[in-house]
């Protein structure tokens, strides 16, 4: 879009213009980890370090807490077009036997944006380092630690397709606008093109790979 938005440890919130000039300034009082504005620029959410999730209206500064129970630091925010939902994401480490013990995933929580209720949790990622959400909110992609770009359905909540090509951790993925594919960055210096299932005859393939 074009307008930025940002939030500091200091709790400090902001939007501005691409050319620079300031439409928005807030503080919450509190560590704000995740920021995130709506489509249309009216809406700005935030996350902060102590678990709430709040939410302002743009042309009036008004604020509203949405909940103060995330439970975990959220480091992404994801709201789709019609505003009815938002999905929160955080990195969590942990595991059922000590050789999982530093493993990472990403919990989600997907709240109605209205009430604050929570209406959906799951968790994503095997040893993951990033993740995305598609464009449609059916599915995440994960970057691993082990150079792996994994696909999992947020429907079913299961990891569907492995993709094997990096040769170091991912730092980076993306879905592109349609959905039909992902792409990658590792820091083997590699960017690599994935066509996804569903979205071309041979899904998984290398359409691209570009050193930097």
């Amino acid at each position: 879009g074009n307008l930025i938005a940002s939030g500091s440890h200091k709790g400090d919130l902001f939007v501005w213009t691409q050319s620079g000039k300031e439409l928005f300034n807030g503080n919450i009082g509190r560590d704000v980890t995740a920021v995130k504005l709506s489509i249309d620029g009216r809406t700005l959410w935030g996350a902060t370090s102590d678990g709430q999730l709040a939410r302002w209206d743009i042309p009036s500064g008004k604020s509203r807490v949405v909940t103060d129970e995330l439970g975990y630091v959220v480091s992404q925010i994801y709201i789709p077009s019609n505003g009815r939902y938002v999905l929160t994401a955080g990195q969590l480490k942990g595991g059922p036997t000590r050789d999982r013990s530093r493993r990472r995933y990403f919990l989600l929580k997907l709240f109605d944006a209205q009430s604050g209720e929570l209406r959906w949790q799951g968790k994503v990622g095997r040893d993951a380092n990033c993740m995305a959400v598609s464009p449609d909110w059916r599915r995440v992609l994960c970057g691993e630690q082990n150079g792996q770009v994994n696909l999992w359905d947020l429907v079913e909540g299961r990891e569907v397709r492995r993709f094997v090509g990096h040769q170091a951790k991912v730092m980076a993925v993306q879905f592109s606008p349609d959905g039909r594919y992902a792409l990658s960055g590792s820091n083997d210096v590699w960017m690599i093109l994935w066509g996804l299932p569903g979205s071309i005859e041979k899904s998984g393939r290398r359409e691209v790979a570009i050193r930097k």
